[in-house]
């Protein structure tokens, strides 16, 4: 096996021995299985922690102080609610 992750000779490089062995042992599944693992690995890269949330809330909280300051300042082009209301509920939609 030649690729990003093995040399000229198929030599597994940069796992750990239990990486390799359950990598070798993956491959030899059918491709339906190797499918099912493959997505299930990639799900699990997409986990997010509450670390992550916690940094997410901390930029939102950043982004809204910053926006109400600039609309506080006047430097924001505001629309009446009402008036926009009304505008969108005459707008055509692609639905």
């Amino acid at each position: 096996m030649v690729g990003p992750f093995a040399d000229s000779e198929g030599t597994l490089n940069r796992m750990t021995e239990p990486a390799e062995s359950l990598l070798r042992g993956a491959l030899a599944l059918p491709k339906d299985d190797r499918a099912d693992l493959a997505a299930q690995l990639l799900v699990s890269l997409d986990e997010t922690t509450e670390d992550d949330l916690s940094d997410v809330d901390e930029q939102w909280a950043r982004e809204l102080e910053a926006r109400a300051r600039r609309a506080l300042a006047g430097r924001t082009a505001t629309e009446d609610w009402v008036r926009l209301r009304d505008r969108l509920a005459n707008e055509p939609t692609d639905r």
